[in-house]
C-alpha cells in the first residue's frame, strides 16, 4: 500500500471506531442489553451495528448538507 493513502484510510477507520462506540453507547445508555433479543433481531441489529460504522462518511455528508440548509430535514410527527 503507498504512503498516500495511510492518513486517508487512519482517518476512515478512526470514524469506523467512533461512530461503532456511539451506536454501542446509545444502546447500553438505553438499556438495549438487558432486554431479550430472539435471532433475527441479533441479525438485523449485526447488519445495523456493521453497516453504519461503514458508512459514517455519507451520514456526516447529510448531517452537513442538512445543516447547510441543502438537504430538508427529516419531518417530525407531534401527536399531542
Amino acid at each position: 500500500m503507498s504512503g498516500r493513502w495511510t492518513p486517508a484510510i487512519c482517518v476512515y477507520l478512526a470514524g469506523v471506531a467512533m461512530c461503532e462506540l456511539l451506536l454501542l453507547w446509545g444502546a447500553y445508555d438505553s438499556g438495549g442489553f438487558q432486554r431479550h433479543h430472539s435471532l433475527p433481531d441479533l441479525l438485523f441489529l449485526g447488519a445495523f451495528y456493521l453497516a453504519i460504522p461503514l458508512l459514517w462518511p455519507v451520514m456526516l455528508l447529510v448531517a452537513v448538507l442538512q445543516l447547510v440548509g441543502i438537504l430538508p430535514t427529516p419531518i417530525e410527527l407531534r401527536l399531542f
